[in-house]
């Protein structure tokens, strides 16, 4: 008589599993040192190709050796990049999983709101990211759009944490029904992270907003990491500056994309902001 081999289920991920899973990839996002992080977007060309960005493997390849603590990128062009990505003190991986859309047109006119996963959180685990990250998009003209992106937003991070992945989940306001005038405060941008919180990121990423004793009232309160998102491109002795006032404000790290790629010398940015985020030294050279 031949016997078959005797089959016994694992258990599924438990919620505790998740939990420590979690923790342990969100750790590696931060610098043990100083806990605190510099994390260079290169996710942009999801929207065509931007100027400073048009060799992705090359960016991310002369930077490397600076120490930076974590990438953020698209799954699709990491595939193209993982190599990179190998070794002992290699930076974290954070994956970004949906795509907020506005124009059919690359790089158009914004028409409309839309929000679409473009990715799963199976992916970005088989891929071996430490995080993945999500947008909450307000502003948006069509109470259905933003209605589907919470519910997207929500569904995302509770099929995350059941995989032990940490949500880096990116508060802003890209619609076209709300004037800049009318959100870029620290009021405003406490609402953004109170509901964020609430749908269950374990890290957010936000713009931030002056004055400082305000920002830091809001990253005191905030039960989870708040990092602090690049925006739009800006010399680089503002960028600076604005980056020493978010680290006193309290946050955790810096997200920062085309005001690290797009400056004249992308490195010499880095170990400026290096030295803001982890010795806490003045701006300047």
């Amino acid at each position: 008589m031949i016997h078959s081999p005797l089959t016994i289920p694992g258990p599924g991920p438990s919620a505790a599993d998740g939990a420590i899973g979690a923790q342990l990839r969100l750790q590696r996002l931060f610098s043990p040192a100083s806990g605190r992080g510099i994390m260079v977007a290169v996710d942009h060309g999801i929207e065509g190709v931007p100027r400073g960005l048009e060799r992705v493997q090359q960016t991310i390849q002369s930077l490397l050796p600076l120490g930076i603590e974590a990438f953020l990128l698209n799954p699709g062009m990491f595939r193209h990049v993982a190599g990179l990505f190998r070794g002992p003190h290699r930076p974290g991986v954070i994956l970004a999983v949906d795509l907020y859309i506005n124009s059919p047109r690359p790089r158009g006119t914004p028409q409309g709101d839309a929000h679409v996963l473009i990715a799963s959180v199976e992916q970005a685990v088989a891929l071996g990211a430490d995080a993945i990250k999500a947008v909450l998009v307000f502003g948006q003209s069509d109470y259905g759009a933003y209605a589907d992106n919470v519910a997207t937003v929500a569904r995302v991070i509770d099929q995350a944490h059941r995989y032990g992945m940490p949500v880096m989940l990116e508060t802003v306001v890209w619609g076209q029904a709300l004037p800049r005038d009318e959100w870029a405060t620290p009021e405003f941008i406490g609402h953004m992270m109170r509901i964020g919180v609430e749908l269950g990121a374990d890290v957010l990423k936000v713009p931030y907003a002056d004055p400082v004793d305000e920002f830091a009232a809001l990253v005191s309160a905030c039960p989870v990491p708040v990092t602090v998102l690049g925006g739009s491109h800006a010399e680089e002795d503002a960028v600076v500056a604005a980056a020493a006032r978010a680290l006193q404000a309290g946050a955790r790290g810096l997200v920062f994309g085309r005001n690290i790629w797009q400056q004249r010398a992308p490195a010499g940015i880095v170990r400026r902001l290096q030295a803001v985020v982890h010795a806490g030294s003045e701006p300047g050279r």
